[in-house]
């Protein structure tokens, strides 16, 4: 009598997990940092203008390109927002760049509190990223009269109360005067 012999072939593959190791190096990715020079608030009268000096500077031996700007939804309404350059070069040198952000408000802009937004992002790459931002406080004042208007007959006086009120911190002086719209013969 003979014994049958069984044979098996197995193949052990069985995928539990996966995992992989990212760079444990430590390195930092390189990039760039912003850095608004003092004065970073400043306080104008609306129709004035103001200026910031921003420097940008390479880091972990970043040597790309930067492309500035100003969030022109920042700027206030009514002013104009410039940067003198909008270019930072970093692929020779690593010495900061600096530019200037020019802001000229008209006497439209409103009266208050504006927090300007510089951007800069890495001409090939766009996720690499960076910004700062300047405050500027734009002060103004008004002016009323009580009452508005009046009506009086021929020869007799009429007397106004003249306010001029300061508006977000303004603290200048305001000179007041009649001008041109005075009808002849009154005083």
């Amino acid at each position: 009598v003979k014994t049958p012999v069984l044979g098996f072939d197995f193949l052990w593959n069985t995928v539990i997990g996966k995992f992989s190791v990212g760079d444990c190096s430590g390195s930092t990715s390189s990039t760039f940092s912003f850095s608004v020079n003092a004065p970073s608030s400043q306080t104008v009268i609306a129709g004035a203008g103001a200026s910031y000096s921003i420097a940008v500077t390479p880091a972990s031996g970043y040597t790309g390109i930067v492309d500035l700007s100003v969030d022109q939804h920042t700027c206030p309404s009514g002013a104009t927002c410039s940067l003198s350059t909008t270019t930072a070069d970093f692929g020779t040198s690593s010495t900061p760049v600096n530019t200037t952000l020019t802001v000229d408000t008209s006497s439209n802009t409103a009266a208050q509190s504006y927090n300007i937004v510089v951007k800069g992002t890495d001409s090939s790459n766009s996720t690499i990223t960076g910004q700062t931002s300047a405050q500027l406080a734009v002060t103004d004042f008004s002016v009323s009269s009580n009452p508005s208007s009046q009506t009086v007959t021929s020869g007799t006086d009429a007397a106004y109360t003249i306010t001029a009120n300061a508006l977000d911190g303004f603290t200048g002086t305001v000179s007041l005067s009649v001008g041109s719209t005075c009808p002849a013969g009154l005083t």
